[in-house]
C-alpha cells in the first residue's frame, strides 16, 4: 500500500474502519456459545473456527462440531441459546466483570432479558440505580437489535 501514496493511506483507513470490532465480536460470540467460559476453552473454540473453510462458517453443523457443542445445532428439541455476552457488551458502561456476574447469575440471554429489576439488583456489585440503568440499556439494545433485523 505504500506505493499507492494517498490512495494507499485512504484504502488502509477504510480497511481498518471495516474490521474495527471484528476481533471483539468474534470473542463475544464465542463466549456466548462455548461449552465452557474459561479463557482456554474460548481460545480453543476460536482456533477451531479459524480452521474451518469460510463457506462452513454459515452452516450450523460444522460450527457446532468445531465448538464441541453438546447438542447438534440442527436438533429442534435441544436448541442452543446464547449466554448474553454479545448483547451485554453493547450496554453503555458494562464491564467484563459485571457481564460475567450477570451471566453467572442468569445463565442465558433469555433469562437476562426476562429478569425483573429486583433480580438484577441481586447481582453482586449492582446498586439499584446501576441495575435500573442496565435494565434500560438492555431494553434499548434489544429493541435496536430487533429493528436492525428488519432494515
Amino acid at each position: 500500500l505504500g506505493e499507492l501514496g494517498t490512495a494507499g493511506r485512504l484504502l488502509r483507513m477504510q480497511f481498518e474502519e471495516l474490521i474495527l470490532g471484528v476481533k471483539e465480536g468474534r470473542l463475544l460470540l464465542t463466549r456466548d456459545y462455548a461449552t465452557s467460559n474459561t479463557e482456554a476453552e474460548v481460545e480453543a473454540d476460536l482456533a477451531a473456527l479459524a480452521a474451518l473453510p469460510a463457506a462452513s462458517l454459515i452452516e450450523p453443523e460444522p460450527v457446532a462440531l468445531a465448538m464441541e457443542l453438546a447438542a447438534p445445532a440442527t436438533d429442534p428439541d435441544n436448541p442452543i441459546s446464547p449466554r448474553g455476552y454479545a448483547l451485554l457488551a453493547r450496554v453503555p458502561g458494562m464491564t467484563n466483570a459485571l457481564a460475567n456476574a450477570i451471566v453467572a447469575k442468569f445463565g442465558s440471554l433469555q433469562a437476562i432479558l426476562g429478569a425483573p429489576l429486583q433480580d438484577l439488583i441481586g447481582v453482586h456489585g449492582l446498586t439499584p440505580v446501576r441495575a435500573r440503568i442496565i435494565r434500560e440499556g438492555l431494553s434499548r439494545v434489544a429493541e435496536t437489535a430487533t429493528l436492525e433485523r428488519f432494515v
